[in-house]
């Protein structure tokens, strides 16, 4: 996980207070063999759950705004949603190629968007490709693309002040 900027005074889908915003990926929640081909340091999936937990809330705070490209839960859904419901934080969804709500998987997703809100805890859910802020004052900017069999962007963009 990653920080973006500094602590901003922001209306972020929050109530205007100081927030982080914050970048991550690849959670796999749920998903044993993650460990293995990732190397992660863990015995199972529950404790690879619960760590995730416990070291993302230590750092998000309720009001912070996190991003989060793609591939969130991998394991039985009922059970990896409702650890995302865990997670603080303002939590936006790029979904990627093993989100059940990504629109890749086309009829197969219909109805996943709402259980992600619902049962995950995501405020938003978007799909494709959106535009980062980089900073509160929005001349900077990443467009991001989950990995979902496209081109992942190399570099920021950067918007003059007089747009």
């Amino acid at each position: 996980m990653a920080k973006l900027g500094d602590r901003t005074t922001s209306a972020y889908g929050n109530d205007g207070s100081n927030m982080e915003r914050w970048i991550t990926a690849d959670l796999h929640l749920g998903h044993t063999n993650i460990i293995t081909y990732s190397g992660r340091p863990f015995r199972d999936s529950d404790e690879m759950d619960e760590s995730i937990v416990e070291r993302w809330n230590e750092v998000v705070a309720p009001t912070d705004r996190v991003l989060v490209l793609g591939d969130v839960a991998m394991g039985k859904i009922d059970h990896t949603l409702g650890v995302s419901a865990q997670l603080h934080g303002y939590k936006v969804l790029l979904a990627g190629n093993h989100d059940r709500c990504a629109v890749l998987h086309g009829r197969k997703a219909v109805g996943w968007d709402e259980r992600y809100r619902r049962e995950g805890g995501f405020a938003e859910i978007h799909q494709g490709s959106m535009r980062i802020d980089l900073d509160a004052d929005h001349r900077k900017f990443w467009p991001a693309t989950s990995h979902t069999g496209g081109s992942q962007p190399t570099s920021c963009g950067t918007r003059r002040s007089d747009q």
